[in-house]
């Protein structure tokens, strides 16, 4: 009983914290320009890298199956969740490296 109540806590403290962003954090590689990658951190920041247009950071939120990419200038970029992709407002897919 003991062993088990520290897991449930352990559990609950990492959730409330936010630690466990259900495995979304990683690198995600675009399959329309494969040399596109974007890289989602367990802090709840991310980086874009773009060959051809300019990279850019900020922090994300996840909420059921929707990310929210969040610019420092306030420009909030909306995608969803789709297995172990995300498809973002254009539809491009982004598949997890």
């Amino acid at each position: 009983m003991k062993k088990s109540m520290s897991v449930v806590l352990i559990l609950a403290v990492f959730l409330v914290g936010g630690c466990l962003e259900s495995g979304i954090e990683g690198k995600y590689v675009s399959t329309k320009y494969p040399g596109d990658y974007m890289e989602l951190n367990s802090d709840g920041t991310f980086f874009v890298y773009q060959e051809i247009r300019k990279s850019f950071s900020g922090t994300y939120e996840i909420k059921d199956d929707t990310i929210r990419l969040i610019l420092p200038n306030g420009i909030v970029e909306v995608g969803k969740l789709e297995g172990n992709n995300i498809i973002d407002p254009d539809g491009d897919v982004w598949k997890k490296a």
